[in-house]
């Protein structure tokens, strides 16, 4: 993914005055560590209905996620919102290779 594609993304989202951490995803990843799939599933707790909020993000080589990686992808592409405490990674060496890295996300959002 390009820099100003993400920025795009990120300036377009929400402020959220949450920090990462505090989402609760949970992370699936395949074999060769280049598929992941980041999700939370939620009951409202107005209708009793089961959601699954869920972002694939498909990256060029394998990559172990941090928490902060995880919760910023969920929050940026599911929630469309940005993390209280996201500063300026995308302007630090690992936040550039981190984006970089990034060829493809799909968001899902399916009742269960």
């Amino acid at each position: 993914m390009e820099i100003a594609e993400f920025l795009k993304i990120l300036y377009n989202a929400d402020p959220d005055f949450t920090d990462t951490g505090f989402y609760n995803v949970k992370v699936k990843t395949n074999k060769d560590k280049t598929v992941k799939t980041i999700y939370k599933v939620e009951r409202c707790k107005h209708c009793n209905t089961t959601i699954k909020h869920e972002v694939i993000v498909i990256f060029k080589k394998p990559i172990d996620l941090t928490v902060f990686q995880a919760e910023l992808l969920f929050a940026l592409f599911c929630l469309n919102k940005k993390p209280h405490d996201y500063g300026k990674h995308h302007n630090t060496i690992a936040g550039k290779e981190f984006i970089e890295n990034i060829k493809d996300v799909l968001v899902l959002k399916e009742k269960v």
